[in-house]
Parts: C-alpha cells; structure tokens; sequence
C-alpha cells in the first residue's frame, strides 16, 4: 500500500515537474511569431526610408494594412517625403472618425509642407486649421516655388483684396501671379493669360504675342485646351470662358461688363459676330 502511494506521488511530482519546465520553456524562449517580426524589424532596420517606402507600396491593399507601421510609418518618420505624403493621403481616404482624421492628416500634411513640398504647403493653406499668418506663409512658399495651383490662388487674394490677410487689391500683382502659372505650363493660368489679351487687359505688346501664341497652340494642341478657342461657338466653352475671367479678375471692368453667357446668346467675345 505504501509502495503504491509513493509510486502515485512521484508520478505527480513528475508531472508537475515537466508541466513547470514546459511553462517555463514557453516563457523565456522567444515564439516563432517573436522571433518573425524580430527578424522583421532587424530587416527594416537595415533599409533605408526610400526603401521601406518602395516596399510599402509594392504591396497589395490587405499586406499594406499589416505592414503600415512596420514600412510606412517608419519612411514617414525617417523622413522620406513620399511617404509623408503617402501617410497623410491615407489619413484622409481611410474610413477613421472624422475627428481622429483630421488630427492625423494635418499633422502628415503639415510636416510635408515644413519639408518644403510645395503641394502640401498649398495643401496646408486650403485644408489645415492654423492662424492665417501661417496660412498666408505656406501659400507664399509655395508660391516663391513657382508652384501654378498656388499662384492662382494668391493671384485670387489680390485680384480682389483679402482683409484677413492684409493684401490690398492689386490687379498687377493677381496678373502677375497668374502670367508666372502659365509660365509654369498650367493650362488654366494659360488659358486665362488668353482671354485677359483677347480682351486687351494685358500690355499691347503681350497681348499680340499671346494672341499669336495661343491661335497656333489652340490648331496644334492633341488635349483640349480649355476653353478652346478653335470653336468659340461652343456654348459650353463661352460659359467656361467667362468663368474663368470671374473667378480670377473679377473686379475688373472689362470682366465686369461682360454679359453672363446664357444657351440663347452669342459668344460673349464677338467671335460670331458676321
């Protein structure tokens, strides 16, 4: 009887024993998913931003959910402007609470724009709530880049004066903004450099060379040059016309006097006319 407790004893003790040293083994040794993303981790260590970027977007929308902090944050915050740029679209596309977006996107934006892109400075000044003289200045920077989209824009503050600015209207600075777009190949700053000739608000001499200029590009061009000018006709591209002339010069006389084209008038620029 003694034999058979102490034989049943023993087998407890070893069973608890080995169930110790089995917790014990699964305790300090590192898992096979550990020792995954350590390996990982050494991997992207060893990349450099541009690197992790590249890998990032090579990946399928589902690897891209799982591998976003392991790639992408890391490029973000390494300092690779793609992938701030990248980290601030999908801020915006992903279906996140509103208030937890914002947050996110215009802290990506913001560090884009302070990287000096000057897509996201112009960004940061149509998107981001911040002061407006902090506005105002990414606007500037962006503009002192050349970048067209935001020499329209300020271009539009002196077209027609901004007291929350402090810029007084200044028809010659808005032209010049908008003479520096169509510099820098934006069609829609070329476009309205255009009709200001057409309706001689430009010096003489620059409205015969845009005139000149444009007639041939307007025959040559594959893309729709919009408005087109080859078929002033077209109703639809009148009233774009003058769309353009209000949006960007609309204090102007000569754009104020202009009748709103409407499906049962002439071209607003007499092109019709016998």
């Amino acid at each position: 009887m003694s034999f058979i407790k102490s034989f049943i004893s023993f087998t407890l003790a070893f069973i608890l024993a080995f169930i110790l040293a089995a917790v014990a083994i699964i305790w300090f040794l590192p898992s096979p998913c550990r020792i995954f993303h350590d390996k990982t981790d050494d991997r992207c260590m060893a990349l450099s931003p541009e690197e992790l970027y590249n890998q990032y977007m090579e990946l399928s929308p589902v690897e891209r959910i799982r591998e976003k902090n392991t790639l992408l944050s890391k490029a973000a915050h390494g300092g690779y402007l793609p992938a701030v740029r990248q980290m601030a679209k999908e801020a915006r596309e992903n279906d996140i609470p509103e208030d937890v977006t914002g947050n996110e996107y215009y802290f990506w934006i913001r560090k884009a724009a302070d990287m000096g892109d000057p897509e996201a400075q112009h960004e940061a000044f149509l998107e981001c709530e911040m002061s407006d003289a902090e506005s105002l200045a990414y606007l500037s920077k962006a503009a002192e880049q050349n970048y067209a989209p935001a020499l329209l824009s300020l271009g539009c503050l002196y077209a027609v004066g901004h007291e929350t600015y402090y810029i007084a209207r200044n028809e010659r600075k808005a032209i010049e903004c908008y003479r520096r777009a169509a510099k820098a190949n934006n069609p829609e700053a070329r476009c309205l450099m255009y009709l200001l000739a057409r309706l001689q608000i430009l010096p003489e001499a620059e409205t015969a060379q845009l005139n000149q200029r444009y007639r041939e590009e307007a025959k040559q061009a594959e893309e729709r040059i919009s408005p087109s000018f080859d078929y002033p006709e077209d109703l639809e591209k009148s009233a774009h016309a003058y769309e353009l002339l209000t949006t960007y010069l609309p204090a102007n006389e000569k754009v104020k006097a202009l009748p709103e084209p409407t499906s049962h008038m002439a071209d607003p620029f007499g092109e019709n006319d016998n």
